[in-house]
């Protein structure tokens, strides 16, 4: 038992450090969390660039609101995109009170750049994409 506190205390403070934690990982009591709303694309119109979301430098998370689903959020899989890099990662949604729902993310998954969030039903049904641009500040 002696071994096993020191490594627990040594992995939280990895995970609240520089590194990055596991894409599974989103402890909301890690640190400031921003919170980001994406508005619901128009069915057939073409994409207008969204005005850029800031996050403060100091952010540990970021909590990505989007709305118009009529699915539970149990049955949907959030999928986030660094255009930049290409990397791809998969998160939970979670429902939040009004019908919105919420993927939230450590903020290093957010970097500034471009990003792509699509929602899933499944493996197979996109849902919905949503474009936008981070600023770090």
């Amino acid at each position: 038992m002696r071994l096993l506190t020191p490594v627990v205390v040594i992995l939280l403070a990895c995970a609240c450090g520089g590194t990055a934690p596991a894409p599974g990982s989103t402890d909301t009591t890690a640190g400031p969390l921003a919170i980001v709303t994406l508005a619901t694309p128009e069915p057939g119109a073409a994409s207008a660039p969204a005005p850029p979301v800031t996050v403060a430098k100091q952010t540990a998370q970021v909590q990505i609101r989007v709305t118009g689903f009529d699915r539970p959020a149990d049955e949907l899989t959030a999928e986030l995109e660094s255009v930049a890099t290409g990397e791809i990662r998969r998160w939970p949604v979670d429902a939040e009170p009004g019908g919105a729902m919420t993927v939230t993310v450590p903020a290093y998954a957010v970097g500034a750049g471009a990003h792509v969030l699509s929602i899933w039903a499944g493996d197979a049904d996109l849902l919905r994409r949503y474009a936008f641009q981070v600023v770090v500040r």
